[in-house]
């Protein structure tokens, strides 16, 4: 996970090993200080984490098969105190992310035992009688059981889901004032071609207009990076000379 002031910049590094409480580690990267170690339940085969509230918070996504759940760290004192924030009655939590501004956390997770992916979002104002709790989601996102990544803007306004072998793009309005909140703006394929082609990651550029996916390519083939138009919601052809969208 990037750095965040804590005390300084605040490095958190997760695992995953055998066993049910996988080791992590806080790290003061300017003071070159390791501020915290330790192997919890709420930091097993972590997938995902984001910190909050100026780096006070520390929310972790990530479980096994039997036991999944979205935990939150306090970081105001060391060591961390944990607390399950949601458990979800399908698979995940996949990824979250945070919109400080607004005090929403975002969340990827199956929030029913059905197959089927919900960005979700959370309540992370303490003064709410919300509070930590859900209070939306998109609806039937997609039934495919391998979308577990997502980014969040800066604004906070746009959400890029990913699906990695199927290479499929969801846009989720993520603005609070919008009237299309957390509705599916966008969804098609990645166009990509070569052998074995995965999209791995994804951002959205910090003025809002594009989202930036990357595209690794099986067989020693040259990796790419795909660019797509928020505005137009149309994928930008680097080379129209071709036939096929050009990366």
């Amino acid at each position: 996970l990037p750095p965040k002031p804590l005390s300084g910049d605040v490095l958190f590094v997760g695992s995953s090993v055998s066993g049910q409480a996988d080791p992590a580690w806080l790290f003061d990267v300017v003071r070159d200080q390791l501020l915290w170690s330790g192997s919890e339940v709420e930091t097993n085969n972590i997938t995902g984490a984001a910190y909050a509230n100026g780096g006070r918070e520390l929310f972790l996504a990530g479980g096994d098969a039997n036991v999944a759940y979205l935990s939150r760290g306090d970081l105001t004192t060391l060591p961390p105190t944990w607390s399950v924030v949601y458990d979800p009655l399908g698979r995940g939590p996949f990824e979250v992310h945070s919109d400080d501004a607004r005090q929403l956390l975002y969340v990827l997770a199956h929030p029913t035992p059905a197959a089927v992916s919900e960005l979700l979002t959370i309540d992370n104002g303490p003064q709410n009688s919300t509070y930590l709790q859900v209070v939306a989601s998109t609806q039937n996102l997609s039934s495919d059981p391998l979308i577990e990544r997502f980014t969040l803007s800066a604004s906070g306004r746009r959400a890029a889901i990913l699906s990695a072998f199927v290479r499929y793009l969801h846009i989720v309005d993520t603005d609070p004032a919008s009237p299309t909140y957390m509705q599916v703006l966008f969804e098609g394929a990645i166009p990509v071609n070569g052998p074995f082609p995965i999209v791995t990651s994804a951002v959205v550029t910090s003025d809002d207009q594009s989202v930036l996916i990357s595209i690794q390519r099986g067989g020693g083939a040259a990796s790419a990076i795909a660019r797509f138009d928020l505005s137009s919601m149309t994928w930008i052809d680097h080379n129209p000379g071709m036939s096929g969208i050009q990366h």
